[in-house]
């Protein structure tokens, strides 16, 4: 199968957020070295420093995994946007995190996505697909309750 014909595996969730809160969304995610307090899915991370810059490459911890995963900033619109992505023998799985301001008729939200086009669809969709779904939904609802906290105390 070519990769053409594979169609990525794609998931989004997204948390309302105060506008006061956003600034505090993109430090969170600056501050690498505290990933795990708000996404539960990981160990931590391991990087030289924190801070996002395009190119930058740092090693994720995930709970689920055996080894450290390495990560590229592959996007990144400075205290708007950033994609993180891994390639390696589960195919190719990239990360996005968005900040998106409140306009006149919606609220401020933070948006997690995953899009993912593994080797073996078959096996990601039985064994792995619904953890990262739920790791996303459950990310994005920790780091909108953190940094709401933060934006009122």
């Amino acid at each position: 199968m070519s990769q053409l014909e594979i169609t990525p595996f794609v998931f989004s969730a997204s948390a309302l957020l105060m506008q006061d809160a956003l600034p505090n969304v993109w430090a969170r995610w600056s501050a690498l070295s505290t990933w795990q307090d708000w996404d539960a899915s990981l160990i931590g991370t391991e990087a030289h420093s924190d801070g996002l810059e395009l190119g930058k490459r740092f090693r994720v911890v995930p709970k689920a995994s055996p080894s450290p995963i390495l990560v590229s900033v592959t996007a990144l619109v400075e205290d708007c946007h950033f994609t993180t992505t891994a390639t390696g023998a589960t195919g190719i799985i990239s990360f996005g995190h968005t900040l998106k301001p409140a306009s006149n008729s919606a609220p401020a939200r933070v948006i997690h996505t995953v899009c993912a086009l593994p080797s073996d669809p078959e096996l990601f969709a039985a064994h792995m697909w619904e953890r990262f779904q739920n790791d996303v939904r459950q990310s994005v609802g920790n780091l909108a309750h953190v940094v709401e906290q933060e934006a009122i105390a």
